[in-house]
């Protein structure tokens, strides 16, 4: 409100007394009223991402309330289904039996997911398949994937790391990770662990690569942007953000704020490749 609306009700409140006190109540609660209302929900591992947008969004959009939730994927998708959130979070895009001629998604980012070994392990590359192996415990000896002998000392992600819901969507699914693996709570403790392991294997986000460990290749890709954005490199997520066809004004303007220059300049600065 304007200094000149300001004074305008202060007056109204001087001249009427109580009857200006219910005049102003009443005002606020149109004001409460006539707020907007956005809630976004869905992967937990594009969450924070989404989060920096709608704080950015919200500052342009003062009487806008903005929530975002993560959890799971196809949760966030069941709840827009059901017209009970404003637009889902994916960290992947619809499957053919997920979509709708109602559902709209649109990709506002990707990112890989590194897997970092000592620097001294001779051992460049893996398969999809042998990381999958490793993470779930049923590879175990270095051996295995052309290494010196020796067991495979595992460090991961605590639960709520972006790093280890995207290796838990796109890569286990449904498989545990191993019970001998040791969660770390930073990407910082997990890089310093690995660099201080000769037999240690890991993974984190590849924003968070410092040059103290070695990335490998999977699938014969080495992680990198080109391979990310060509999706040649495996463990790699696609961020979307999907919505009804029928959804707010609000919904679409944050949609096309994700996808703006200015939101693209926001998601590259927290380590996502740029999409548009």
């Amino acid at each position: 409100m304007n200094r000149r609306r300001v004074l305008i009700v202060l007056g109204s409140l001087g001249a009427v007394g109580l009857a200006g006190t219910a005049g102003y109540e009443y005002w606020t609660y149109r004001q409460m009223t006539l707020r907007r209302n956005l809630l976004i929900a869905g992967s937990r591992a594009a969450e924070e991402f989404v989060q920096a947008a709608a704080k950015a969004f919200a500052r342009a959009n003062p009487d806008m309330d903005i929530v975002v939730e993560g959890g799971n994927a196809t949760a966030g998708l069941l709840a827009l289904q059901r017209d009970s959130i404003s637009l889902a979070i994916m960290s992947r895009d619809l499957t053919t039996a997920e979509d709708r001629p109602n559902l709209h998604s649109t990709l506002i980012g990707m990112e890989g997911v590194a897997i970092v070994i000592h620097p001294s392990m001779p051992v460049e590359s893996m398969t999809a398949g042998q990381v999958r192996g490793v993470l779930a415990g049923e590879i175990t000896n270095w051996s295995e994937l052309n290494g010196p002998e020796g067991p495979i000392v595992l460090f991961g992600r605590n639960q709520g790391s972006s790093a280890r819901a995207t290796i838990e969507e796109v890569l286990l699914r449904n498989t545990a990770f191993a019970r001998s693996m040791r969660m770390m709570e930073s990407a910082k403790l997990l890089n310093k662990a690995v660099a201080s392991d000769p037999m240690a294997l890991g993974f984190i986000n590849a924003r968070n690569l410092d040059g103290t460990t070695k990335a490998v290749a999977v699938d014969g890709h080495d992680i990198n942007e080109k391979n990310v954005l060509l999706r040649r490199y495996p463990l790699t997520r696609d961020l979307y953000l999907v919505m009804n066809s029928e959804g707010s004004d609000d919904a679409t303007r944050f949609v096309q704020y994700c996808v703006s220059r200015d939101g693209q300049k926001l998601m590259a600065s927290l380590g996502l490749n740029k999409v548009r």
